[in-house]
């Protein structure tokens, strides 16, 4: 379940309402707005000056780029200080038996170390603790203004982490999607397999019950299998670099503790997906793959139920 962020005081709406932050508008604020985070007891972030619309492609990609390096070098910090969050009891790493709690601490210290780049690239110290060495107004307002001006990874990241009542109805996420579909770059699967999992109750999919030719128009209640998971398979297949020492590998580890795996597969395989959905994860994953590939994305999803009044 999503995590709520807190309530809005009426300055902070009114400073919203003048420069509000959404990924789908034609045009973004113009002014310095408030990031309202989909974080539980994180409050708006104000971006330190007016968003930035008018960068060139280019330049608006390097500012995602940067963006998410800073992401990676922050989160590296943050576990390997133990900063929030005892990793081992979150992650159930502590409960293994020995010799496989060292396996999965090497494999760690390793995608750390690898992750660290990400701080090396931007002139960050890997030695100062979580958000040092960088300013978080400068982090946001970068992401805002690559989005604003259009890189269509800075909007996914974005629509993943902000409130979901400031991103606007189903519609909107879903012509994202397409979007990204349309993009077609790897790194941008993996964006939307983040983007879908979190918000998988925007992208349910139409899996039919039955074989093509017999009750097709049927579906299937849904298996218990993880969206995120599902996606992240299939933003694999697509291209996605999920081999050992990816970086879609280590932050698996970091966040799952799944560590010292060769592939992202095996980790989830291993790890995450029960014997239970393991069939029908992988029948999905299969449909979905054959859809994309074959330009099919429209028979992706569940169509949106149109509002009563609506047209």
């Amino acid at each position: 379940a999503s995590e709520s962020a807190p309530e809005q005081t009426d300055g902070q709406a009114k400073s919203e309402s003048a420069g509000q932050i959404d990924t789908n508008a034609p045009n973004m604020a113009s002014a310095p707005a408030l990031f309202d985070l989909n974080i539980r007891g994180v409050p708006p972030i104000a971006v330190p000056r007016p968003v930035d619309e008018h960068l060139a492609a280019s330049e608006a990609h390097a500012l995602f780029l940067r963006n998410e390096d800073m992401s990676d070098c922050n989160q590296a910090r943050s576990v390997r200080d133990d900063r929030f969050f005892d990793w081992e009891s979150d992650t159930g790493v502590r409960w293994l038996d020995d010799a496989e709690r060292q396996r999965v601490l090497t494999g760690l210290r390793a995608a750390i170390e690898r992750l660290m780049a990400a701080c090396r690239r931007q002139g960050i110290s890997t030695t100062e603790k979580e958000w040092q060495g960088f300013d978080q107004g400068e982090y946001w307002w970068a992401l805002a203004s690559a989005a604003a001006s259009g890189d269509i990874g800075a909007r996914l990241k974005l629509a993943r982490i902000r409130r979901p009542s400031k991103i606007g109805p189903d519609a909107n996420l879903r012509a994202l999607a397409h979007e990204a579909f349309a993009n077609g770059d790897a790194d941008t699967f993996g964006l939307l397999a983040a983007l879908v999992g979190r918000r998988s109750q925007s992208f349910e999919i139409a899996y039919p019950a039955s074989p093509p030719g017999k009750d097709d128009w049927r579906r299937a209640p849904p298996p218990t299998i993880n969206t995120g998971h599902l996606w992240t398979l299939v933003a694999c297949d697509l291209g996605l670099a999920c081999g050992p020492s990816s970086p879609t590998l280590d932050r698996l580890c970091l966040t799952a503790g799944l560590c010292s795996y060769p592939s992202v597969e095996e980790a989830l395989r291993d790890g995450a997906i029960s014997e239970a959905a393991a069939e029908a994860t992988e029948e999905r994953r299969r449909w979905v793959v054959e859809r994309v590939r074959s330009g099919r994305v429209d028979e992706l999803f569940v169509p949106i139920p149109v509002a009563a009044g609506g047209g």
